[in-house]
Parts: structure tokens; C-alpha cells; sequence
């Protein structure tokens, strides 16, 4: 298979992967298979190998924000009245619902952080650096397999995310490619 950056091809790879999150800084994660580019180093990605990254800056993302001080925090009815909308609405904003306010269960009760409201106010964001590092910056990969990538027996109807160079976890708006 050819990259479709530079022409190139992929080399199948496994093992540890610098990750850069915008959230929650640098991190490492073990992958059983990834593909890279061995010309540009742009990265395709299973579906398994895009999971493990996901969850992998959740579970890092939830144990940051309960990490901050309680003191930071309110409770929903507080967070509506800063966003100036009923206790109702609030609870039925789907950008809430989706995280775009930092929250954490504490005590029993689900808490805001009272920052992550104020910038939500401004911005309908908000979700802000919680770290700025928490791994090695020298490791980008443990082990590289080739194999011949241009059997389409191999990758047939397999979805691959394509990341950059940064290694940033795909979003919404990023290529996947279908391979067929």
C-alpha cells in the first residue's frame, strides 16, 4: 500500500507510540499494529490501535481532572447560573453532555470546574491544557515488522485513521481511510 502524502510505502509496526494530546501533554502507548509511512512518517491506524489511543487519553484526562483541587469545582445549579441558562438546560446541552465542561463525581455529586465553565461561557470550549508532558519524548516506536502491504487480501475492509507527524488522536474533522 502507498501513502497518499508522498508515495511511498507502509511498513507495519507494533509496540510503544509517543502520543501528543492537546488535553492532557505527551504520553506513551503500546499498539499491537500501526502503520507507517517510510517515506513522510505519517501513520495509518487500525480501528483496535485508534481505540487503545482513545481511551488511553481518557482514562489520563479523568485522572487529571480529579486531581484538581476540590475548591475549584461547583455544582451544576452554580455552573448554570455562570452560563446564565436554567439547571435544565444545562443538563440538556449536548456540548455538556460530550465533556466540553470539565467534570468529576466527587463525594457522590457531579462537579463542574468553575474555569472550564467560565471559558465554556466565552467560548462553547471549555476544555483546557490539564499537563504538559507525561512521557519520554525519545520513543516513537519499539519495533517495526515489514511485510508486504500491497495484499489486498490482508486489508481488505479494514479502517485505518490517519494521524500526522504529531501523533494527535484523530477528531472528527481527520481522513479515515476505508481499505477495499
Amino acid at each position: 500500500m502507498r501513502c497518499c502524502n508522498c508515495g511511498q510505502t507502509y511498513v507495519e509496526c507494533q509496540g510503544a507510540l509517543l502520543c501528543e494530546s492537546r488535553l492532557v501533554g505527551s504520553y506513551n502507548v503500546v499498539l499491537p499494529q500501526y502503520y507507517k509511512c517510510s517515506g513522510c512518517g505519517e501513520l495509518l491506524l487500525p480501528k483496535q490501535a485508534s481505540d487503545i489511543m482513545e481511551n488511553k487519553e481518557k482514562e489520563l484526562l479523568e485522572e487529571l481532572i480529579s486531581n484538581l483541587p476540590v475548591n475549584q469545582f461547583v455544582t451544576a445549579i452554580e455552573a448554570a447560573e455562570m452560563l446564565e441558562i436554567t439547571r435544565q438546560a444545562f443538563h440538556k446541552h449536548q456540548r455538556i453532555k460530550k465533556g466540553f465542561i470539565y467534570s468529576a463525581i466527587i463525594g457522590g455529586m457531579r462537579l463542574y470546574n468553575k474555569k472550564s465553565v467560565q471559558l465554556f461561557k466565552e467560548k462553547k470550549d471549555g476544555r483546557f491544557p490539564l499537563a504538559v508532558s507525561s512521557a519520554k519524548k525519545d520513543i516513537k516506536y519499539i519495533t517495526a515488522v515489514v511485510s508486504s502491504l500491497s495484499s489486498a487480501d490482508y486489508l481488505q475492509k479494514k479502517e485505518f485513521f490517519v494521524f500526522d507527524d504529531n501523533m494527535r488522536i484523530p477528531t472528527y474533522n481527520q481522513k479515515i481511510y476505508s481499505i477495499q
